[in-house]
């Protein structure tokens, strides 16, 4: 007997033939495993505990940096994507170019978060068109 404590990772088991006869039905990937190949199943539900775990590393980043008077940037997060907002502009999604600098790729710039002995973000540095704009965090 399996027993799945995974909201969502099985959308349907179906039996077949008997109780040993069953198809899991894998709500991220769309494909039926047989209760033959078990080791696909475990697989299958592992794939997507992974896919839906929360990614702390990106949620320090999270919150607003003050680049100018008037001007700030908005770091938010959407599961495992980051978004960067500047003021009075839509948001953009960046992608990690190392553990603590990411990019758009709509636009040539990249975004250099500060980070303290402890691990804590203080700020973050804009660079785009040759030049680099600092940020404090706003505490």
């Amino acid at each position: 007997m399996l027993t799945v404590k995974a909201p969502g990772a099985l959308t349907q088991v179906k039996r077949l033939y008997g109780p040993e006869q069953w198809l899991a039905h894998t709500s991220k990937s769309g494909h039926w495993i047989h209760s033959t190949e078990p080791e696909l199943l475990v697989w299958a539900i592992q794939r997507v505990l992974s896919s839906a775990a929360t990614h702390p590393e990106l949620e320090r980043f999270v919150g607003e940096y003050i680049l100018a008077p008037r001007i700030s940037m908005m770091i938010t997060r959407d599961g495992e994507r980051l978004f960067s907002q500047l003021t009075g502009q839509p948001a953009i999604q960046l992608y990690a170019d190392s553990s603590t600098t990411f990019s758009p790729k709509i636009v040539d710039a990249h975004v250099e978060f500060e980070v303290d002995p402890a691990g804590t973000v203080t700020g973050l540095v804009l660079a785009q068109n040759g030049r680099r704009l600092p940020g404090p965090r706003k505490m």
